[in-house]
């Protein structure tokens, strides 16, 4: 492996080279032993029982004396100093510092790999952080490990390295997929590595159904798993689940649960055990269901909404309107354009606010009362958004503008995003979900630079829409078949 290094100009300016007249010896601090083979070096340190974090490797004349020390001035953060000095002191290999570094943060991972990858000499990228960013991946991954001792020989270096490369995507357990995801391979109980407590803002749970089925892509493919449980097994690998996932999510983050209807009984009741809020979102995935003959169509699965506290971080997003309701509805106009009518009056099962109101000469004093203080029903009138009504003893309207209206509030009835069967999608991985459903989930539970978890990912539909969001995304799946499908969808 190349091995670069940092130097210090006559101007005093901080670069890195790689130049081979640098290469230096690995020469113990204790002994003064010099060796020229990294693993032979690593292998004596073992026997000393010395700290790696406590070594320093002595560097050859041509290497200025002021380079001693100027790490720590570089990398103050405690985990990138460490990382970075590991990797000149040959104790971890340069993928594995970069994909480090880029959990630690991801503008220092973009000027690293602009340097890893330049063989002439490049500035030192500052590594100066936005304190007040809480979701910066440093806040939510746990970086070093510090039992990867690197004992390969030097003269593998270059060989190895180029090997580790080709074969990274398919072989690797962290996979940075860009800026804003990162994907591990690996059994779900895995994660508690990966993931720190509270630092999650939204998990999106998509498990097995126990469904009875084996889920293949097509009749030709490999690509699926199997679904087939006992309630028992079941319920326990829910449950176990869950409790990992709670000490993830934040105190005012949001865990979606997604399963069918037909099989929502445990999930439901492991997720009310857990969570002190609990609300279904029901999906109408699809139109109908032509090809049953002897039970009910099932169109509906439950998407569970659970949260810790009771105002978590919530967005209103809107539906599109129905084309027939806005031909229907929005058919009054004026100078400011179509409106449809919005009730003022108390509907007659209940007594709103009693008061009389003049408008134009007409005096209005519904029995049932008004919906609004008559401060704000002053307020209307004066800004023109009252509908004065046409026949005797109808009542006031207020007017809502098309222009003005972003569509219909959503609702917990989904039924405007179709299964992939039914859309325009195409399927990649048997149970994928569209993304318009994960945008949706994001969108209502998130802010811009977020960090969502799908642990069960699949072909990283919630990657992918957190990346069209501008959220990030740290995604599991124990089957590494995935790995190709989901670089393929970005």
């Amino acid at each position: 492996m190349v091995q670069p290094f940092i130097l210090i100009t006559d101007d005093n300016k901080k670069v890195i080279t790689t130049d081979k007249k640098h290469k230096h010896d690995f020469v113990c601090p204790l002994s003064g032993e010099s060796f020229k083979v990294r693993g032979k070096f690593w292998n004596h340190i073992k026997k000393l029982k010395l700290n790696p974090k406590d070594l320093d490797l002595d560097i050859k004349e041509d290497i200025k004396e002021e380079n001693k020390g100027n790490l720590k001035n570089l990398f103050h953060k405690t985990n990138l100093e460490y990382l970075w000095t590991s990797y000149f002191k040959g104790k971890i290999t340069k993928n594995k510092l970069e994909d480090l570094v880029g959990l630690i943060d991801l503008d220092i991972y973009k000027e690293l790999k602009k340097i890893m990858n330049d063989d002439n000499i490049k500035d030192v990228p500052s590594v100066e952080k936005d304190e007040n960013n809480e979701n910066d991946f440093s806040s939510v991954t746990s970086v070093v490990d510090e039992n990867n001792e690197n004992d390969e020989n030097d003269e593998n270096d270059e060989k190895e390295e180029n090997d580790e490369n080709d074969e990274k995507d398919e072989n690797t357990n962290h996979i940075i997929v860009n800026d804003n995801v990162r994907l591990y391979i690996g059994d779900i109980k895995e994660l508690s590595n990966n993931v720190k407590d509270d630092s999650i803002n939204m998990i999106y749970l998509d498990p097995p159904f126990n469904s009875d089925r084996d889920y293949k892509l097509d009749v030709n493919s490999d690509i699926g798993f199997d679904d087939k449980w006992s309630d028992s097994d079941y319920e326990n690998f829910i449950e176990n689940t869950i409790d990992l996932l709670y000490g993830f999510l934040k105190k005012d983050g949001t865990l979606f649960f997604h399963i069918s209807s037909n099989e929502m009984y445990i999930p439901e009741k492991i997720l009310r055990k857990r969570f002190k809020y609990v609300t279904p979102i029901f999906w109408k995935k699809c139109r109908s269901k032509n090809n049953v003959k002897h039970k009910l169509g099932c169109t509906i699965d439950i998407i569970f909404k659970c949260n810790k506290i009771s105002n978590p971080i919530f967005n209103v997003v809107y539906q599109d309107r129905d084309e027939n309701y806005v031909k229907n509805s929005f058919n009054n106009k004026d100078e400011r354009g179509d409106y449809s009518l919005g009730h003022l009056v108390t509907e007659n099962t209940k007594m709103g606010y009693l008061y009389e109101f003049n408008m134009n000469g007409h005096l209005f004093n519904p029995s049932s009362g008004w919906r609004i203080k008559k401060s704000e029903l002053e307020k209307l009138y004066q800004d023109n958004r009252i509908h004065l009504p046409k026949k005797k003893g109808a009542k006031l309207y207020k007017k809502i503008y098309l222009h003005e209206s972003p569509g219909k509030p959503c609702t917990d009835l989904w039924d405007d995003i179709h299964s992939l069967g039914q859309g325009s999608e195409k399927r990649v991985y048997p149970t994928e979900k569209p993304i318009k459903l994960l945008e949706r989930l994001i969108a209502i539970s998130t802010n811009e630079n977020a960090i969502i978890l799908d642990p069960m990912c699949g072909s990283a539909t919630t990657g992918k829409a957190s990346h069209n969001l501008s959220r990030n995304c740290i995604l599991n799946d124990k089957n590494p078949d995935v790995i190709k499908i989901i670089k393929s969808r970005f």
